[in-house]
Order: C-alpha cells, then structure tokens, then sequence
C-alpha cells in the first residue's frame, strides 16, 4: 500500500454496472471510516471506477457487484482524471467488509 492510495470502509450508495452498455463500471460510497492511506472525509461520497468496460485500459482490481447499502471495503489509488479506481493492480478492491483479511504493505 502506498501513502497515496485510499483505504477506507463505507456503504455503498449506488453501482453501476453500465460496463456492460457504455464502458464503464463503478460503484458510489459514502465514507464511514478512513482505514489508512491519503486522507478521506467522513461522510464523503466517492465513486470508484471498478472496470473500464471496452477501453483498452486493463482494470486488475477486485469487485464484485454489491447492492445498495451493503458496507464495504475500499482499496483505491487515484486516476488521472482526479477520481478513484482500483485499476491498477490486483492490490485493489471493492469488498463486502469484513470478508478478508487487511491489505499489508
């Protein structure tokens, strides 16, 4: 894990699993705890790219579809576009919490 990435639990708000019509997958959550990493609000809400769908950009992250209000996990680095993703290698996540072991690093 790096300084820079975001590591946090929350319950998501939404998921979008539109990768399979417009190229891209995400899911919307509401921060309820910053675990480590780069600073995160309490009560933020963020979206974090799970796939890139049909683009070239790989996306080597874990996640699995989750409902809305399920809490989860978050191991996410920051995208150019100045959002989250956990595209970058398979270190990333979105995770029902509580489902594995912590990320050591």
């Amino acid at each position: 894990m790096r300084t820079s990435d975001y590591w946090f639990r929350g319950v998501v708000r939404e998921m979008n699993t539109g990768c399979y019509v417009d190229a891209v997958c995400s899911v919307t959550v509401e921060v309820t705890e910053r675990l480590s990493g780069a600073e995160i609000a309490k009560g933020a809400v963020v979206t974090v790219i799970e796939s890139y769908g049909f683009s070239t950009r790989r996306c080597d992250g874990q996640w699995t579809e989750t409902p809305q209000g399920q809490e989860v996990e978050v191991m996410a680095h920051s995208t150019e576009e100045g959002g989250l993703a956990v595209c970058e290698g398979a270190e990333y996540f979105v995770r029902v919490a509580g489902s594995t072991p912590s990320p050591t690093g």
